[in-house]
């Protein structure tokens, strides 16, 4: 005798109802991890977590040693995440399709896409350093297990491929990106703000902001320091006044306003003697000098704080020579940097100016 025992089609159908019920949400959460754990692991560079260890906080260095080793190995860790997925997607997809043959292809869509990646890619993209520190034993777990499929592959991406491409910024490109940081930021450092304006010194030269030398006040080499003269600079109330000997474009010393408090107008002195007893430094830059370069120049005070801005003039037949063509001085600088009035060659008190006080400090 054989005792058999036949299972009918209603208790079948109850017991795998029960079953993939089971299995789907299984799956369905294995399909949001490895959305999850490429999005927080992927998304982030190699400089970016070196930049993390040495400058985070004590949390951030923590994570972001214990994802380095993973990240290291990006080619790998990306087939991984890809094979594993597929493979979790398909079976829900079979399973959708046992459990219910006639929507299984809507359904699985819309629970695949929106459970399995909007949700965790929207979180793990807020939280990705975290949540693939806490991840990093079953990552590794899962490159064990996909190793297999996913080692050759990669090795291919690296013979193709090469290595990861390193992102590098140029200055443009870093300016624009530190500006696009502080806009939502209503608590904007004063340093930071500086820093960014600072960095658009790179980007111009001292001919965009010099002076022209037709617009500057200047003086002539042999002119009389009579108090008529001397009234008239106090007057122009320029602390610096460039010198040039017969042609504006020939620039040959640099005259000082304290350098006129000695001076006897009976005395007839040239502007001439007062240049050479100073001896003032004048200093020549190239009109494409950048602004960076020009302030580094200027802090070191070896020299005056005003410079003359030149070119090679190369037109005509003759040989090129040194064309004079204005001034930038220190203040011009630092207005670029902060949009301040000040400017050495601006006038200092000019609406408050007293010639008789001045004229009485200068001739007692």
């Amino acid at each position: 005798m054989r005792l058999s025992v036949v299972v009918q089609d209603d208790q079948r159908k109850y017991i795998l109802v029960w079953v993939f019920s089971f299995l789907i949400p299984v799956f369905l959460l294995f399909s949001a991890l490895f959305s999850g754990l490429a999005m927080s692991l992927l998304t982030l560079t190699r400089a970016e977590l070196k930049v993390l260890r040495n400058q985070g906080n004590i949390e951030e260095k923590k994570y972001s040693r214990a994802v380095t080793p993973l990240r290291k190995r990006g080619n790998l860790l990306f087939c991984t995440f890809l094979i594993m997925n597929t493979l979790t997607n398909v079976v829900l997809a079979v399973l959708f399709h046992e459990l219910i043959s006639y929507y299984s292809i809507l359904a699985a869509t819309l629970l695949i896409v929106f459970l399995g990646e909007i949700l965790p890619q929207t979180i793990c993209s807020r939280f990705g350093l975290s949540y693939g520190n806490k991840m990093a034993w079953l990552t590794n777990i899962f490159v064990v297990l996909a190793f297999p499929f996913s080692f050759p592959v990669s090795k291919l991406m690296d013979a193709v491929l090469d290595d990861e491409i390193p992102t590098v910024y140029n200055r443009d490109q870093i300016q624009e990106i530190l500006t696009k940081q502080q806009q939502p930021s209503e608590k904007v450092k004063k340093e930071d703000e500086n820093d960014l304006k600072a960095l658009k010194l790179s980007n111009k030269t001292v001919g965009d902001v010099m002076v022209k030398l037709e617009e500057a006040y200047m003086e002539e080499y042999n002119s009389v320091l009579t108090a008529a003269k001397v009234t008239e600079i106090i007057k122009k109330g320029y602390t610096r006044i460039p010198v040039y000997d017969k042609l504006r474009t020939n620039v040959v010393a640099l005259l000082h306003l304290k350098d006129l408090t000695l001076i006897d107008p009976t005395d007839k002195l040239t502007i001439k003697t007062v240049c050479k007893f100073y001896n003032r430094p004048v200093n020549f830059v190239f009109e494409d000098t950048k602004l960076n370069v020009m302030l580094e120049e200027f802090k070191k005070g070896c020299q005056s704080h005003m410079a003359f801005v030149q070119r090679v003039n190369s037109d005509g037949p003759g040989d090129p020579y040194y064309e004079t063509l204005g001034m930038v001085t220190l203040e011009d600088v630092i207005d670029e940097i902060f949009h301040s009035d000040t400017n050495a060659h601006k006038p200092v008190n000019n609406n408050v100016f007293d010639p008789n006080i001045h004229c009485k400090f200068f001739f007692s």
